[in-house]
């Protein structure tokens, strides 16, 4: 009998660097969608703009205020006034929602399965990175002397971001998944030798049955119809839910309120501009760091337990400071405005490491090959229009009731970890092609990877279902020479 080799390979530090590089315009996302909360902290902003002064934002200005974040989220103009920041941002928001939509997805189909929380967890932790430096960055320029640098200058360097990006994209190379659905098998091998090698594994067990997996299900997937109608067909609508379900909850954790309008929050606490632009950009470095120990931890304890915990401490950081914000808006009581401070630092640990990220992670893994582009922008459309609707609707609803306003957020948290507790599934580890399983679409699947064992007798061949001998690379010749030999004998 011949001997087996376990699938579980080392870690791989060039489909890491790979990951890495494509989730960084995952930065450019983050760095303007945290900008607004900064540039409404400064009076030179407002002033030039009029929509307040040195003493804040004008009571009769506050939606337009809001507008500029929801204007962001939504990639669509209102208005007239502000014609060249609103411009600005309606392509800031076209170039970086439309990235958001492609990193997760690039990641997740580059990465090992046993690390893809990991690897494709990194897109969250980029996010991070951009609220993190957005606020440093606004906070740096709040000493300059010259009114127009101290919002220009953050602003304009939302651009850097986007240029890395163009740099790196020689080295990154194309999806073997993508590849494999438009019939380049040689080439896909290639990134799959390339990425999944490793030296524990000299004979790339893994690599050459993970690439069998992917070919199969590819040769299966190329063949159905991938319309938007069949995406919101019967057969895939519990994806589309669970998906657009979890994108929508994590904005009803209140978490883009709480980041847009935080100077408004902290000067009725008590705050300055400058102590708001100290503590925004404290606040959003746990952002940067909650998303890193997030991603250490998906792949140890899995999606759906870290979703679980997040939403729920989300709620009840919200509803700590909600009742700060109901009793001591107003006063001078410094322990009472001290306590609604730390809850929205505490929530932030938690929205970070706990939902933030697994939630790019999750809508990236639960749609099938001929899918997943649509299924992910699909999602993301989403959560940017839950962000239109709680922003437009946030400045008024302060205005008309107040403190209120956050039951709606502590309400739906509620009813969305039930769902989640009740619905959701867990995907850690599960293979891409192997997804359907766990949504009871076993024919779905098109071969397990525990159904293939390695025969080191006959080199490049493995057992499937019933010993079923078949080839897992294409024939000698059909590769380029530096591909084929990657340390197993070939046989045909």
């Amino acid at each position: 009998m011949a001997e087996e080799v376990s699938h579980k390979t080392a870690f791989s530090w060039s489909n890491f660097l790979t990951c890495f590089l494509v989730s960084i315009g995952c930065v450019g996302f983050g760095y303007p969608s945290a900008m607004t909360a900064p540039m409404l902290a400064k009076a030179s902003f407002p002033e030039f703009t009029g929509l307040g002064d040195v003493e804040g934002i004008h009571k009769d200005k506050s939606a337009l205020a809001g507008s500029i974040g929801g204007i962001f989220q939504a990639g669509a103009v209102f208005g007239v006034l502000l014609s060249t920041q609103i411009t600005d941002r309606f392509f800031q928001g076209m170039g970086s929602w439309g990235f958001l939509s492609v990193a997760p997805a690039f990641t997740a189909e580059l990465s090992h399965p046993a690390y893809r929380g990991l690897t494709s967890g990194l897109c969250g932790v980029m996010l991070g990175l951009g609220y993190a430096t957005a606020s440093y960055f606004g906070l740096a320029f709040r000493y300059t002397d010259n009114k127009a640098a101290q919002w220009r200058g953050p602003s304009g360097l939302a651009m850097v971001w986007s240029v890395i990006v163009l740099c790196a994209l020689p080295f990154i190379p194309e999806s073997p998944r993508f590849l494999l659905m438009h019939g380049r098998k040689d080439e896909a091998w290639k990134v799959v030798a390339r990425l999944h090698a490793s030296k524990r594994d000299p004979e790339q067990v893994f690599a050459r049955e993970e690439f069998y997996q992917m070919q199969v299900q590819a040769e299966q997937d190329r063949s159905k119809p991938a319309s938007w109608r069949v995406l919101l067909s019967k057969a895939h609508r519990k994806r589309v839910m669970l998906a657009c379900g979890l994108t929508v909850l994590g904005q009803s954790t209140a978490v883009l309120v709480i980041q847009n309008y935080a100077p408004i929050f902290y000067k009725a606490l008590g705050f300055d501009s400058h102590q708001t632009l100290e503590i925004q950009s404290g606040r959003d470095s746990i952002a940067f760091f909650g998303n890193i120990v997030g991603a250490l931890l998906l792949d140890r304890f899995g999606r759906r337990r870290l979703l679980l915990i997040g939403v729920f401490a989300c709620t009840v950081c919200v509803s700590i400071n909600t009742a700060m914000v109901a009793e001591f808006t107003g006063t001078m009581n410094s322990a009472g405005l001290g306590v609604g401070i730390a809850a929205l630092f505490v929530y932030l640990c938690f929205y970070a490491c706990c939902v933030d990220a697994p939630m790019f992670v999750f809508i990236a893994e639960i749609f099938p090959n001929h899918l997943r582009a649509k299924g992910i922008s699909l999602s993301i459309a989403a959560l940017a229009l839950s962000d239109i609707l709680y922003l437009q609707v946030a400045p008024y609803a302060f205005a008309h009731v107040g403190w209120k306003f956050f039951l709606l957020f502590i309400i739906l948290s509620i009813l969305g970890w039930i769902w989640l507790y009740l619905l959701f599934p867990e995907t850690k580890g599960v293979p891409l092609e192997e997804m359907a399983d766990i949504l009871g679409e076993k024919t779905e699947v098109a071969v397990h990877m525990s159904d293939l064992k390695f025969d080191r007798e006959a080199g490049v061949t493995v057992v499937h279902g019933e010993g079923t001998k078949v080839d897992i690379l294409p024939k000698p010749g059909s590769l380029p020479q530096h591909v084929e030999q990657i340390g197993v004998k070939s046989q045909v």
